[in-house]
């Protein structure tokens, strides 16, 4: 007998594209203004930077006449909340339960035993399971169970209540994003049953992501076929950087390259946080975000070492804070390259905080790092650095961010293999000037979310032109 698990995974696809003709409830006409289910696991008030990029996008749709329908989880089921960071408002949001998986069952027994540290859920998303001190057979159980993602008890709800939203509204197309990769699946069920145009949001690649390194091989071929399976059915493949885009389009050339395009990441109308009296006189050099998975910051901790103890940087006049949620591993490896600089008070790191929180430490900093964990990438908080005006140094190989960071002249970038370089460039990123924020913000207005927006809805018609769905919406 098949696991209920295997077989929800291959009902995810049972209902092909055909079944576009499937007439699921009766509505009203619809006008000009167009309604867009956004199937988003992450959203307002969860604190995960995936939720930033969604709540953006539906902040500023309703201004090109597209009201957005968004279908995610109750609050309870996220890990972490950030009371600072609302939904938009006037916005209609679908929150459902998530059904208990297996592994979120044996999490919750440990939890409860005292067998484990925190609560469930209480690591970065992404984070991949590593095998350290796990027996081969768990390592595959947890594979199995993690399939496509630690987040599949979200699927049955989300698509039993994203059927019943389509059913009540003349919803005219559907955009899921991604990861977690379930949202995926939700929406290609949806799609397949309803017969809407689907935009597939890609913040990551899927298959080929180097997070993936420590899963077991068998898992390849079961990811490439949920992902290849996703980008056949979806109308359209959204990649938030060119590099992306490309590498999509030339892995699946078999689709048409039009049904690939680019709608990057942004930033929003930060209110400025008021400055306060700064009284450390010492440079503060901020990174703002998790560590974890191939985000790596060893080389920079080595660099920052050699700085000292060559005598070319003062540790009593920089202050390097790392403001976030580091994987344990990568914590215990920074606190022994750091051992002989945590005394000095130079280098601290520490949780995560509010938005609001953050934000001011933001705007307080003199330098700003990024630490991305693929070529492809430019990590969203990018963008709110560069709403800043102040200077960035990106430890990171050449790709989707260091071509950004070129063409922006946001600061500069140096390859994480090298602490030597490192050390040199941190140098010169500290002489950087910072530019005055509405400098950056008129270099890149083009990357606020009104204008990626913009971008989306005149997709988003020209799908449902082309598609014939507002018509069917119409008349469903």
């Amino acid at each position: 007998m098949k696991s209920k698990k295997v077989t929800a995974l291959g009902e995810a696809f049972s209902s092909p594209v055909s079944e576009a003709g499937e007439r699921i409830g009766r509505n009203e006409a619809v006008s000009s203004e167009l309604k867009l289910l956004v199937v988003a696991y992450s959203f307002p008030p969860d604190s995960e930077v995936g939720a930033r990029r969604a709540a953006g996008l539906c902040r500023y749709l309703p201004e090109f006449g597209i009201r957005p329908i968004v279908l995610t989880v109750e609050e309870r089921f996220h890990s972490r909340l950030d009371p600072g960071f609302s939904p938009p408002g006037e916005l209609q949001i679908e929150r459902t339960r998530v059904m208990t998986t297996p592994l979120e069952a044996y999490a919750r027994w440990k939890y409860r035993r005292g067998l484990s540290e925190g609560r469930p859920g209480d690591r970065p998303h992404g984070e991949g399971t590593n095998g350290v001190g796990t027996s081969a057979y768990k390592r595959h159980i947890l594979a199995l169970l993690k399939t496509p993602d630690e987040f599949f008890g979200w699927y049955s709800p989300a698509v039993r209540a994203g059927m019943r939203l389509v059913a009540q509204s003349p919803i005219n197309a559907i955009l899921s994003t991604a990861p977690p990769w379930t949202s995926h699946l939700i929406a290609c069920k949806l799609a397949g049953r309803s017969g809407r145009p689907w935009f597939a949001d890609f913040r990551d690649p899927w298959w080929g992501n180097p997070q993936r390194r420590a899963l077991p091989k068998w898992r390849d071929p079961v990811d490439r076929w949920l992902e290849a399976r996703c980008i056949r059915t979806a109308t359209r493949v959204v990649c938030n950087t060119d590099r992306m885009r490309q590498f999509y389009a030339d892995r699946y050339k078999d689709n048409p390259a039009t049904k690939f395009f680019t709608l990057p990441n942004g930033y929003d109308d930060f209110a400025r946080p008021s400055p306060g009296e700064r009284t450390d006189s010492r440079r503060l050099i901020l990174y703002l975000g998790d560590i974890y998975g191939t985000r790596r910051i060893d080389s920079f901790c080595d660099a920052v070492v050699q700085l000292v103890e060559t005598g070319r940087l003062d540790p009593l006049t920089i202050r390097i804070l790392f403001l976030g949620t580091i994987a344990p591993e990568q914590d215990a490896d920074a606190r022994r390259r750091l051992a002989n600089l945590l005394p000095f008070g130079c280098v601290e790191i520490r949780p995560r905080i509010s938005w609001d929180a953050a934000q001011k430490a933001l705007w307080s900093a003199d330098l700003l790092l990024l630490f991305p964990e693929f070529r492809m990438q430019v990590p969203a908080k990018f963008f709110e650095y560069l709403h800043t005006g102040k200077p960035v140094l990106a430890v990171a190989e050449e790709g989707a961010l260091t071509d950004l960071i070129q063409e922006s002249q946001a600061g500069i970038w140096c390859d994480p293999s090298d602490a030597k370089s490192i050390g040199n460039v941190l140098l010169r990123a500290l002489e950087l000037p910072a530019r005055a924020p509405e400098e950056a913000a008129r270099h890149f207005s083009g990357h606020h979310y009104r204008a990626i927006a913009r971008q989306l809805a005149t997709k988003l018609r020209q799908v449902v032109a082309e598609t014939g769905s507002q018509d069917s919406a119409a008349t469903s």
